[in-house]
């Protein structure tokens, strides 16, 4: 059985190899790489991984979920939208 958690992973990994350029495989990246850290997001990345990060909880990111660490990885992304979306009424 397939979990939500690893359906939500799936559309984080897909959204980071297509909107960010990144290849799992071939660049050695994990889910717990950061991305900020390995440059991988800029300043323009960051707003796209905002916006769909909010399309995915439901809900618009407060200034503290905008922390760079709580978007630093797959697996934090992950975690920050599921919570976010347990939030919504």
């Amino acid at each position: 059985m397939i979990r939500p958690t690893e359906v939500l992973r799936a559309r984080v990994r897909r959204f980071v190899e297509d909107e960010l350029d990144v290849d799992f495989d071939s660049d050695n990246i994990t889910d717990d790489t950061d991305l900020f850290a390995e440059r991988i997001v800029d300043s323009l990345k960051f707003v796209a991984l905002v916006e769909f990060s909010e399309s995915l909880a439901g809900s618009p990111l407060s200034l503290q979920d905008l922390e760079p660490a709580s978007l630093a990885t797959v697996n934090r992304i992950v975690g920050l939208i599921e919570r976010l979306a347990s939030e919504v009424p």
